[in-house]
């Protein structure tokens, strides 16, 4: 568990400084909305895929330090990357999920993560797709503003 806390929130939250100094106003936009998605994502997709180590209950715990991490600052280098730099969406939105279903495939290899009643990395890069695109419209329609 001491790997999911380095790597899934502390290294996340490191580099999450940098936008913290560069826009405060995003990052309390941001992660609220993908900590709940990615808790959502899951806790729900437990039963097709386990991240070591194995709980015997509450196995969800093993994703906090990701929900809470590691997804909130690559949703935030997402926002950062279409919004900052005016660059076209689609194509970022493709990028990342490529980039995101490429290290989660690494934690496979590495026993991190194993896929089970028939998931694959293909379904993983939609869920990516989907939720990256989730993010970009609800910064669009509801957290673009000043306020």
């Amino acid at each position: 568990m001491a790997v999911n806390i380095i790597f899934g929130f502390l290294f996340p939250w490191l580099f999450g400084m940098f936008f913290w100094k560069k826009d405060k106003r995003m990052v309390r936009k941001v992660v609220p909305f993908v900590s709940i998605l990615s808790l959502i994502i899951n806790t729900t997709g437990n039963k097709y895929w386990l991240v070591t180590p194995k709980l015997k209950k509450q196995q969800y715990l093993t994703t906090f330090p990701q929900n809470f991490g590691y997804f909130p600052m690559i949703g935030c280098l997402f926002i950062y990357t279409l919004y900052k730099k005016q660059t076209h969406t689609l194509f970022w939105t493709i990028v990342f999920a490529v980039v995101s279903s490429a290290v989660e495939f690494s934690a496979i290899l590495f026993g991190k993560v194993k896929y089970r009643n028939g998931w694959t990395i293909i379904r993983t890069f939609f869920v990516y797709m989907c939720s990256l695109w989730l993010l970009h419209c609800y910064y669009t329609f509801f957290a673009k503003t000043k306020a």
